[in-house]
């Protein structure tokens, strides 16, 4: 290939290039996305995307709020299974989980977002029986 100017200059020749366009399309989100808590870990569960090109599928965690991108937040799985157990995390806090499925072109889908807390385990006090089950005296 050569190319030339208006004042008639030439380049020197060149193999032919051809530039194929990136695929823009994203993926679906995953379905049927689940949480259940227990007293020591979150589970997360989901149904990934159908499409042909899909690749894997990111879940970001973050406190206080969703996050709003596959950026927003820690980065917690990173894969193609469809569940996910997330023990590092404490009691007390309610955590937000969004999940961003991918393809083969890095397009990624808009997000499905799901939260919840660590289960604490209630004692109650039995009474009549002389001790202090609720260590509370």
């Amino acid at each position: 290939m050569v190319a030339t100017d208006l004042a008639g200059n030439s380049s020197a020749s060149a193999d032919n290039v051809c530039a194929i366009p990136k695929e823009t399309n994203p993926p679906a989100n995953p379905s049927n996305v689940e949480l259940v808590t227990t007293t020591s870990a979150i589970v997360l569960s989901w149904v990934n995307p159908g499409d042909a090109d899909f690749s894997g599928l990111k879940i970001l965690r973050k406190t206080g709020s969703a996050p709003t991108s596959p950026t927003d937040g820690t980065l917690v799985y990173n894969g193609s299974g469809q569940t996910f157990t997330d023990s590092s995390i404490v009691s007390g806090v309610t955590y937000y989980y969004t999940l961003f499925a991918y393809d083969t072109s890095q397009n990624y889908s808009s997000w499905t977002s799901i939260n919840g807390r660590l289960l604490t385990t209630v004692v109650n006090e039995i009474c009549n029986n002389s001790l202090d089950d609720d260590a509370d005296g």
